[in-house]
């Protein structure tokens, strides 16, 4: 400050301190790293050892090789510890988990890391867990490591339950029906949907399988027609035809099912007339019938108008939808 007026520094000026204090941060980063590796190296298993592994994951928890060192730091400790104490030990690198998964909620190893603390504590709480990953599917419902987890969650409740399998997997059902009915763009919700109907159906009686299997039409439905550029919801509409069509070997049963989505999806292409999944799936549709019975003059020229304009629209997938044809 010169004369009462605060000095401005110039342009120049603040970048040249900017990178003065990212090189410093830097240099630190290289020299705790170079630190950690050395340690592991020497076979130091000792509290500085793990308090540098602490500082080091806080900077970057992608490096999986000191999240193997850390735990390996623990393995050591916990021949001589007791129950109580391993629980303990466990617990805190829980903790530790909620600190870094803050910064980087899509870091494979950190849930790596939480999946081998559970694994290990002698008495983990899954119902705890299940409430945990739920609020983290509240902060952000597409975070497919969080869908993953749920499920690896549900398995082991479900091992310690097997009474409830079938209670359990209902409400899991239910629950992606709350996520997908929140945004259907939803791809894990829809995929974790899908695993759960792969294990509901085969218990259900011929009547309740297509009686569900006509309920996630109208769910679909929904998704399609608000999103018909959506894959997500195209994904699981496709696995539902084959579904339902498995239901039968009756070709009369198989093409009506055929029929039917054609006539919807054909609704649809009214409304978005140039969708590229829309005139891709209904030329899928065609496809489909074309296996059952051999497409009729007047279907083929309905195919050759929908290639037609699906190669104007996507010039360079010409050949992928054409090749069948």
């Amino acid at each position: 400050m010169s004369h009462g007026v605060r000095r401005v520094k110039t342009t120049a000026e603040v970048q040249l301190l900017k990178k003065q204090k990212e090189a410093k941060l830097i240099d630190e980063y290289r020299q705790l790293t170079s630190a950690v590796f050395q340690k592991r190296k020497d076979l130091c298993y000792d509290d500085e050892s793990f308090q540098l592994t602490t500082r080091l994951l806080r900077n970057n928890p992608e490096l999986y090789t000191v999240w193997n060192y850390r735990r390996e730091i623990l393995l050591s400790r916990f021949d001589s510890c007791s129950e109580a104490e391993v629980t303990e030990a466990c617990q805190a690198e829980l903790d530790f988990f909620m600190e870094v998964i803050r910064f980087n909620p899509k870091c494979y190893w950190i849930w790596n890391h939480r999946l081998w603390a559970l694994s290990t504590t002698p008495s983990p709480n899954w119902d705890m867990e299940l409430r945990l990953v739920g609020k983290m599917l509240e902060l952000d419902s597409r975070n497919f490591h969080g869908w993953d987890y749920r499920r690896y969650v549900i398995d082991k409740i479900c091992s310690v339950q097997p009474e409830n399998i079938l209670a359990i997997n209902t409400r899991e059902f239910d629950y992606t029906t709350q996520k997908i009915m929140e945004n259907f763009s939803n791809f894990s919700a829809w995929h974790n949907r899908l695993k759960l109907l792969e294990m509901i159906l085969p218990g259900k009686t011929l009547e309740e399988r297509r009686a569900l299997i006509a309920n996630e039409f109208e769910l679909v439905q929904s998704a399609l027609f608000t999103e018909p550029q959506d894959e997500c919801g195209w994904l699981h509409w496709r696995w539902l035809i084959e579904q339902e069509i498995s239901l039968t070997e009756a070709i009369s049963e198989q093409l009506a099912t055929v029929v039917r989505e054609t006539d919807t999806i054909a609704e649809l292409l009214e409304l978005a007339p140039d969708g590229k999944l829309v005139l891709r799936n209904i030329i899928l549709l065609y496809r489909i019938k074309h296996g059952i019975e051999p497409l009729n003059a007047v279907d083929r020229a309905k195919v050759g108008q929908y290639v037609q304009r699906l190669a104007e629209l996507d010039p360079l997938r010409v050949g992928l939808d054409e090749k069948w044809w």
